[in-house]
């Protein structure tokens, strides 16, 4: 076998390091946030609402998504990430804040 596929999600610049393929690209976490549209709002939006895409920029753009229970989320904004699971403000760790700063 001469390839290995693996599927390494956020971690997958490290397995790529580890089996001698280089860490190139390296992975930055960034996590979202939304924010929830007033209820008495909500007639404002009929269905998803996404910006044009700049490709300045990676990321999908903040936008308006109804759910099932009625409300109309808003967002996610990008946020760098200071640990590759960082799902909370508070997540942090050292080595991943570190490697996200210095790339």
């Amino acid at each position: 076998c001469r390839f290995v596929l693996t599927c390494g999600g956020l971690y997958s610049d490290r397995l790529s390091e580890i089996s001698g393929c280089g860490s190139e690209p390296r992975i930055v976490p960034f996590r979202g946030d939304y924010l929830v549209l007033k209820p008495e709002k909500n007639y404002l939006v009929k269905g998803n609402i996404y910006p044009v895409p700049n490709p300045r920029f990676p990321f999908l753009g903040f936008h308006f998504t109804p759910r099932m229970d009625g409300s109309i989320w808003l967002g996610p904004n990008a946020v760098l990430a200071f640990k590759r699971e960082g799902y909370s403000l508070f997540d942090f760790d050292t080595q991943d804040f570190v490697n996200a700063i210095s790339y």
